[in-house]
């Protein structure tokens, strides 16, 4: 049979005749047809940036084995972090939806580290004022972003030239969740010269 309509309910009917041309009883029965499973070989994966709710990653579109057109897509507002476990719901679905079933995948999405100089990231300058008093200066930027959670694990400070009068600097190198260097810069002041007291001549003996 073919041209049917899924979840719709047939009847069939046959009436026997002997070779006398007399019919007998009519016989009958029923069936129920339901909505075709389309098949595939291999599943869709997701990919993003993290910082993305997995609805807006990138669902790749595997076409059906059974030629069933339609697309995949995921809902979900999480923003999984790099190397995460969690698996999220990959839906199927078919363009004719009266014939053709959905489909349900449990994928884990691919997360890549965020660029430390993304759009949503901002690196602050080095703040307050730094004097020569032959110690290293260690001062500490403030890292965020608007889209995501970073936390102090996801980025290490490092420094050069800290110690000596003239220009130093403090680099921030991303780790984890981010990737990516930003440097920032500031200044190390000469020390005040030391103030002297003479005594009078007065006081010389």
């Amino acid at each position: 049979l073919s041209g049917l309509t899924a979840n719709t309910t047939y009847y069939m009917y046959a009436v026997g005749t002997d070779s006398a041309q007399n019919n007998g009883s009519v016989v009958s029965t029923s069936f129920t047809t339901t909505t075709t499973q389309p098949v595939f070989n291999d599943n869709p994966t997701i990919t993003g940036t993290y910082g993305q709710q997995v609805k807006d990653m990138t669902v790749s579109q595997v076409a059906s084995t059974n030629g069933v057109a339609g697309s995949w897509s995921v809902s979900s507002t999480d923003k999984p972090s790099v190397g995460t476990s969690s698996t999220y719901a990959v839906v199927f679905t078919p363009d004719n939806t009266a014939q053709y079933a959905t489909v349900t995948r449990n994928i884990v999405p691919t997360v890549q580290p965020k660029s430390l100089t993304a759009e949503d990231v901002s690196i602050g300058e080095v703040s307050g004022t730094y004097t020569y008093d032959g110690t290293e200066k260690k001062p500490i930027v403030t890292v965020s972003d608007s889209a995501a959670t970073i936390t102090a694990s996801d980025y290490d400070y490092s420094y050069s030239n800290n110690t000596n009068v003239g220009t130093a600097t403090v680099t921030i190198t991303a780790k984890g969740n981010y990737t990516g260097s930003v440097s920032r810069t500031f200044t190390i002041a000469k020390a005040s010269a030391p103030s002297i007291t003479y005594p009078m001549a007065s006081g010389i003996t």
